[in-house]
């Protein structure tokens, strides 16, 4: 057992720094790109259905306002719509969990951060947890930042119908 805890201390004084730097960098990375997308889902909202309401909004009500206004976009929109809707749920859903959760920085198992929340599950058991690595939050920032962009330009898109090729 001594043994083990030697060889732990002589990792974490050699990587602990650079492990921290992963995590928090992916961390922020999830953090920014996930503000990015709900300000993409405001702004297309917005687009949609212009009203002051909208300001300060909760995310659900943004993609409720958005979803509401699917039917009135042309035929090939629609989908293109739903799919965008369905990234960003998913996307935000992800999200939630690496922000909302105290990640530890050491990696316990196979790279992976432990992540321990003080909120109880979504079905209201217990509290929340889960095993990530500093690369799978960084490609989820990715996934993020891929989704606020497909929203953006989609919004160019129904703005400018002559210039879709998909018209």
């Amino acid at each position: 057992m001594a043994e083990e805890a030697s060889e732990f201390v002589e990792l974490y004084l050699a990587h602990g720094d650079e492990w921290e730097r992963a995590l928090y960098e992916a961390v922020g990375r999830v953090a920014i790109a996930g503000a990015a997308v709900e300000g993409a889902l405001f702004s297309l909202a917005m687009q949609l259905a212009p009203t002051d309401e909208l300001y300060g909004a909760r995310i659900t009500d943004l993609l409720s306002t958005i979803q509401s206004n699917v039917p009135a976009l042309s035929p090939s929109h629609q989908q293109r719509c739903r799919d965008l809707l369905s990234d960003a749920r998913q996307g935000l859903k992800q999200r939630n969990v690496v922000v909302h959760l105290t990640w530890h920085a050491i990696p316990l198992h196979e790279d992976r951060h432990l992540g321990v929340g003080t909120r109880r599950a979504p079905d209201g058991e217990g509290l929340i947890a889960d095993l990530r690595s500093a690369d799978e939050m960084s490609r989820l920032g990715g996934a993020l930042h891929d989704v606020a962009l497909g929203i953006t330009e989609f919004q160019r898109v129904i703005a400018n119908p002559q210039e879709d090729p998909a018209e």
